[in-house]
């Protein structure tokens, strides 16, 4: 069995604007992909291109595309076509049926009706090959390459059947240098008298060999000797022509579309693999391993290799090429939740390289980044690389301490200093320092306030690993602020001025504003290092989890007036039986485990499988955007029966595992295996916990006793097994007396 095989690349397609079962492109690509290809069936310039719905298609997108809101950059379109006659506009488009279109992670084959031809391509981890096949030998056979926007290039080199071209698509704020070289090259001779270039607009150039311009189209013509195929391969670069050739020679050349196809196939299924599950049934096999696949497209790849075997890359802080490492396309305030747990257990070196290319970012910025698409942008509060730092130094991926120390270097300036451009550094973070809160005419300044304080004690952890206890105290003592904005009265986190005033035109209903994608509900309980000090707030852990059973209880009421309209959130939420748990966005992933961590692992254990067999399905999608695979990464841990509760801490909070049994193959070289002794969609709680065939008194599990190997045994129950767990069984907390 090939586990690729089990993906379904399009769940999570089947989205609109308004409402999202994902938000997701369905990608061949390599895993961590520099190159990803998917079929473009919207002309949707730098957003979604496609949707499983449509009929028609403009060809197959080479795309760079991390989410929807946040666009693609450095793409081309490439369309065969049929004809003596070329077309630059729109109207070049095809008819093709989904039903008989093949889509896997590691190529399409798919039909153009129009044209009369079919397609099949492969994906390399720098570009891709395709074959194409025409109906009509004595037909022009066309190839048309849609430069996508802003100022393209393109030379025809006729002699050696070969397309120089550049292209520079972007939305947010990259170096003045930045633009994409790729290469393609062609097994048959070009109609020189037959080709056309202009734009997509539809003005034409007059015959040339070279072209600049945005909106650049490029159809080309093949003479027409008989042949029935054609086989080209692209090559792309951020650094050169020469470098893309280079990739091209490394990557491509020699290589047919099963050869690559199946090359692609083996990288998914040595990464895919490295999860065994028994499912409860077929739809569910199928879900897990959409999902895990979806874990890892991102971050991609943004490095490459020289003749001599040398990594290297092109900077997205500063456009100049230094040699290492370099990864993009990451929302840090998605991933660091669930994806980079999920590598700290299966992916070491991938991992710890991952890390190192951030921090080459720093090095060559001056800042880390919150979010890179490729260059760093100005989305979404925190800074939650923290997190992603802390994990991997706590988890042991990262253990050289010049890096480490590099890392805590880069952490603490965003943590004192204000940065120098929006989208570097912490908002507001003097008012912070200041107040030990930001206040309220900062946009979103509670989610700030928290999210700030979850980064200090990142900054903590690592602080302690190197030593140095003075930084260690500071940080930790900060790691506290969360609790300058609790209100008694109402038990939420509401903004405050800056004389410690409280917001007066405020219900537990508004969302935004103060508030990042959520209100009041949503937003109060992100205090994944300081549970316990959490539950001292509303006076003792009883009082928590009747907090949360009010949550889960009440309707899914909300007010837009801080957006001026309905946003998709808001929508998906009230569409689900989840009261006000919006499982559709990130900031709610941990509620239904905050049980657990209060001591009541039945009532998590209702909640996340109910979550598992209704917001999830190959077929239908994700419950909201899928995020760089961060909800993804939900479902997985989830299925599994466990979750990262706070990344930067080696532990995993327990749930209720929905398949009957998994092995995580983990990249030490040991097996560790959950048993859900007669587990089936109804049996959702469990009882007699077991490690290793000793009985287990912890709701929890450590990293390292995952790491070392064994089993982990639950038999499970369709009634709820009463257990409870006091304070010292339910991990770690600031505030835990014993972490004293």
């Amino acid at each position: 069995m090939r586990y690729v095989d089990l993906v379904d690349v399009l769940m999570g397609t089947d989205s609109i604007p308004s409402f999202s079962r994902g938000n997701a492109a369905p990608l061949a690509t390599h895993p961590f992909g520099m190159a990803s290809f998917g079929i473009e069936t919207r002309d949707s310039l730098f957003s979604l291109f496609f949707h499983p719905d449509d009929h028609t298609t403009t060809g197959v997108r080479l795309t760079h595309l991390p989410s929807p809101w946040i666009g693609d950059y450095a793409f081309l379109t490439i369309m065969p076509q049929t004809g003596s006659k070329a077309d630059l506009t729109p109207a070049c488009k095809s008819g093709y049926r989904r039903w008989e279109t093949d889509m896997h992670p590691y190529g399409i084959g798919m039909n153009f009706l129009r044209y009369r031809n079919h397609m099949d391509m492969a994906p390399s981890m720098r570009g891709g090959v395709f074959d194409v096949t025409w109906q009509q030998p004595e037909e022009v056979h066309r190839l048309a390459i849609d430069f996508g926007r802003h100022v393209a290039t393109a030379k025809i080199d006729y002699e050696n059947r070969k397309i120089y071209g550049t292209v520079s698509t972007y939305i947010w704020p990259v170096p003045e240098n930045f633009k994409m070289y790729f290469v393609l090259e062609c097994d048959r001779d070009f109609d020189v008298d037959n080709i056309l270039a202009g734009t997509s607009e539809g003005q034409r150039f007059e015959s040339a060999s070279e072209y600049q311009s945005d909106k650049l189209v490029v159809n080309l013509a093949f003479v027409t000797d008989g042949r029935t195929d054609l086989h080209f391969t692209v090559a792309t670069s951020f650094i050169s022509f020469e470098q893309a050739e280079q990739n091209a020679k490394t990557e491509l050349h020699g290589k047919t579309v099963l050869e690559l196809q199946q090359a692609a196939a083996d990288a998914w299924d040595d990464k895919l693999s490295r999860i065994e599950i028994d499912p409860i049934d077929d739809d569910q096999l199928r879900t897990f391993y959409s999902c895990l696949y979806r874990t890892m497209i991102y971050p991609r790849v943004f490095y490459e290799y020289d003749a001599q075997g040398n990594m290297m890359h092109y900077s997205p802080a500063n456009g100049k090429v230094y040699p290492g490492p370099m990864y993009t396309d990451n929302g840090f305030f998605d991933t660091y939740m669930t994806v980079y747990p999920l590598f700290s257990l299966i992916m070491k070196e991938e991992f710890a390289e991952m890390c190192e290319g951030f921090l080459n970012y720093y090095r060559e910025a001056g800042w880390l980044p919150r979010w890179m698409s490729p260059a760093a942008l100005d989305s979404m509060p925190g800074t939650f690389i923290d997190q992603v730092f802390a994990d991997a130094v706590a988890k042991g991926i990262v253990t050289d301490r010049k890096t480490i120390e590099d890392m805590f270097a880069a952490m603490d300036k965003h943590a004192n200093i204000k940065g120098d451009e929006p989208r570097y550094g912490r908002d507001g973070i003097e008012e912070y320092l200041k107040y030990h809160y930001i206040t309220s005419p900062y946009r979103e300044s509670v989610n700030k306030t928290l999210n700030y304080a979850y980064g200090d004690f990142s900054i903590a952890v690592i602080a302690r690993h190197l030593g140095m206890m003075d930084e260690y105290h500071k940080y930790i003592q900060r790691s506290q602020y969360y609790r300058n904005l609790f209100d008694p009265e109402t038990t939420f986190m509401r903004a405050k001025d800056e004389n410690g005033n409280m917001r007066e035109d405020w219900t537990q209903y508004d969302w935004g504003g103060d508030y990042t994608e959520g209100g009041p509900w949503q937003n109060s309980f992100t205090v994944p290092h300081d549970t316990q000090g959490l539950a001292d707030l509303f006076g003792g852990r009883e009082a928590l989890v009747k907090k949360l059973d009010t949550l889960f209880n009440t309707p899914p009421h909300y007010h837009s007036h801080w957006y001026g309209t309905e946003i998709h959130e808001m929508t998906e939420m009230a569409a689900v039986d989840f009261g006000q748990c919006a499982l559709s966005n990130q900031p709610s992933f941990h509620i239904p485990y905050l049980y657990s961590m209060m001591g009541k692992p039945d009532k998590t254990a209702y909640w996340v499988r109910k979550a598992v067999k209704e917001l999830f399905h190959h077929k239908v999608g994700y419950p909201g955007d899928e995020d760089n695979g961060s909800m993804s990464g939900w479902y997985v841990f989830t299925a599994m029966g466990f979750y990262p509760s706070c990344p930067s801490v080696p532990e995993y909070v327990l749930g209720s595992p929905a398949v009957k049994r998994c092995v995580i193959h983990t990249h030490e070289g040991t097996d560790f295996m959950i048993e859900a002794i007669n587990n089936d969609h109804d049996k959702v709680y469990w009882r007699k916990p077991m490690l290793n065939g000793k009985a287990y008194d912890k709701v929890y599990l450590k990293h390292e006793d995952i790491l070392k190997g064994g089993t982990f045994r639950l038999h499970m129950t369709p009634y709820p097994a009463g257990l409870e767990y006091d304070e010292q069984a339910v991990g770690y907390s600031v505030s835990k007396k014993s972490e004293q």
